[in-house]
């Protein structure tokens, strides 16, 4: 599972609560938590603001989560 579908199972939204707040289409995020198409860099931006997260952890770039290390 890839970490878009992984945080927002482990949060309680649905795909299409995601996808309202980010300004995209509801199976436009599905293809992007199964891998068929990827997110642009302002959908990225926008999922690690939404998440709180580091854009590059959600990305699968790093390990850390957020820029401080910590967790949320």
């Amino acid at each position: 599972m890839n970490r878009l579908k992984e945080i927002r199972l482990k949060r309680g939204y649905t795909q299409t609560q995601v996808s309202d707040a980010i300004g995209v289409r509801q199976n436009a995020l599905s293809q992007y938590e199964t891998g068929v198409r990827h997110p642009s860099r302002l959908a990225w931006y926008a999922l690690s603001v939404f998440y709180r997260v580091n854009q590059s952890w959600l990305e699968g770039l790093e390990d850390e989560k957020t820029p401080n290390g910590g967790h949320r």
